[in-house]
């Protein structure tokens, strides 16, 4: 699955050896399935278990990293990227390799990391890669992605003991229908631009417009339009997407209309519960109690900005019920300009 994207995206730079830094170069995400769930998954451990996810490059450019919601206990992550063989298994030679250890990434799996390639890896729309993932002498973890084909462009794989050895989700061995899905990830491609102090940045009529909302928001994509005096951010997901739209900044003292544009792409098991914060008071909405696939539903909240250069800070929340009765799916949708990347996401 892929966003809209036209912004720079969220970046934790990776060095060398690992090393989590800031990074000055602005990132784009490209490919990425970023629907998580609780359960996770053993990278390493005492089944030397590997994990792998391939993709289809959707931009030509250097390829800057990749993000993924992983933590270690010990040892040490190692990510490469290869290419992979007709029967859909990740080959050698790594084209990127980094090696991190587990105490630059801390335990928690919750948290999208990004792993920075250095030097970035040239790609091309088309190419056909894998993300591999080992730890040979420790534990790591990733959450895992829900039940299905959530990424069109790529697949799961995995190598474990005591199974024979090779990687189970290829063409020769494919995984069993109630298998794990693909893993949450998301590939970058530099644009060459300057990230402005870690926010979106808009290209309006009058110029860039550093935007008030966070860079580091994992499932927004800041869109501008130079025809429109407005600028927009988009959650996907594969049974729906929906849309924020307010006015073009800078902000005038007073009140702005904060327009959602909800669209199901399917039929919907439950409703879209979407939690929001509005003058002090949280308010619930549930989209998709009626609308049908390719229609728009819409919801309008007038706020009050007394600061001209700000929306109010917060994050809406969403809760999704997803197909077949499974746990439902909750993510965040951040708007606070102070939103930092290593918090919950």
């Amino acid at each position: 699955m892929r966003l809209f994207s036209s912004s720079a995206a969220a970046r934790i730079a990776a060095a060398m050896l690992g090393l989590l830094t800031p990074a000055l170069a602005a990132d784009i995400v490209d490919q990425e399935q970023p629907i998580r769930t609780p359960t996770p998954i053993a990278i390493g451990g005492e089944s030397d278990q590997k994990i792998a996810q391939t993709f289809t490059v959707g931009m030509t450019g250097p390829m800057s990293g990749i993000r993924l919601p992983v933590g270690c206990g010990s040892g040490e992550l190692i990510v490469e990227i290869m290419r992979f063989n007709a029967n859909g298994e990740p080959e050698p030679p790594a084209l990127a390799r980094v090696v991190i250890p587990a105490a630059d990434l801390g335990g928690d799996p919750g948290i999208f990391r990004t792993i920075r390639f250095e030097p970035p890896l040239p790609v091309t729309e088309g190419d056909e890669l894998a993300i591999v993932l080992t730890n040979p002498s420790g534990y790591c973890s990733i959450l895992s992605g829900p039940p299905g084909d959530s990424y069109a462009g790529g697949s799961y794989l995995y190598d474990s003991r005591p199974s024979f050895p090779g990687w189970i989700g290829s063409k020769t061995r494919p995984l069993s229908p109630d298998s794990q899905g693909d893993i949450p990830f998301q590939t970058l491609i530099d644009d060459g631009m300057e990230d402005i102090a870690g926010r979106c940045v808009g290209n309006f009529a009058g110029g860039s417009v550093t935007l008030p909302i966070s860079a580091y928001t994992p499932l927004c994509r800041c869109l501008s339009d130079a025809s429109l005096n407005e600028f927009r951010c988009t959650l996907t997901h594969p049974d729906f997407f929906i849309v924020r739209r307010i006015p073009q900044p800078p902000f005038k003292p007073g009140v702005i209309v904060e327009e959602w544009a909800f669209t199901p792409l399917t039929r919907l098991e439950a409703p879209l519960l979407m939690s929001v914060e509005v003058g002090g008071k949280l308010q619930v909405h549930a989209f998709g109690k009626t609308s049908k696939p390719g229609t728009f539903e819409t919801l309008r909240l007038k706020r009050s900005l007394k600061d001209p250069g700000l929306t109010r800070p917060g994050v809406v929340g969403f809760k999704y019920r997803m197909k077949g009765g499974k746990k439902p799916v909750e993510l965040e949708f951040g708007f606070d300009p102070s939103f930092e990347p290593d918090g919950k996401q």
